[in-house]
């Protein structure tokens, strides 16, 4: 397809924040930047990207504000080294912290994030940034291969410390359409 359509969905239980952001280089959604936002619980928002584009959004509870630590929806859609056309690719990153559980879908099939609330899982947060989000220790290491603790139960589904490579969609979203949920209640 010409775009790839996202659509992000609060299950959140409370209204949430996002913030976007687009890679250096990378061209602006359809219709042009995308302003920071607020969804309402059980609302969805929709933005679509060109060929090309590659960026992320943020998401917090709607309580709190946006610090870097939060959790993340990154996606892109760029034509790939032998590829004639863009190939969809979406994850949920917790490597920067985590702030609200968050899970994908394409044509109705999970493919990638966590609906676990790791603030709920009895693991104590070492690093709370005091705007509900826990800071992942990870975040700026080359060679570490598992989770924090904190971080270890999504493990594989997010992306948990940078190299989590089993968190990743590539080529699983072909269909145009990528919708990700926010919060533990989402499949």
């Amino acid at each position: 397809p010409e775009y790839l359509t996202v659509l992000v969905w609060n299950n959140h239980g409370d209204t949430i924040t996002t913030s976007h952001a687009r890679n250096a280089g990378s061209p602006t959604a359809s219709g042009g930047a995308i302003a920071n936002g607020v969804i309402a619980n059980g609302a969805t928002a929709t933005f679509a990207v060109p060929s090309g584009y590659a960026g992320n959004v943020a998401v917090n509870d709607g309580n709190y504000e946006l610090t870097g630590d939060d959790s993340l929806i990154e996606l892109s859609y760029v034509v790939a080294d032998g590829y004639d056309f863009p190939i969809a690719d979406v994850d949920i990153s917790y490597v920067n912290g985590f702030s609200a559980a968050i899970t994908c879908q394409c044509s109705g099939v999970y493919v990638v994030g966590c609906n676990t609330n790791l603030f709920t899982t009895g693991i104590t947060c070492a690093d709370n940034d005091g705007e509900n989000a826990c800071v992942n220790p990870e975040r700026a290491s080359t060679t570490d291969t598992t989770a924090a603790p904190f971080f270890a139960p999504c493990a594989g589904a997010a992306y948990t410390f940078p190299n989590d490579n089993g968190a990743n969609s590539w080529g699983a979203c072909q269909s145009g359409v990528i919708e990700c949920c926010v919060g533990h209640d989402c499949p």
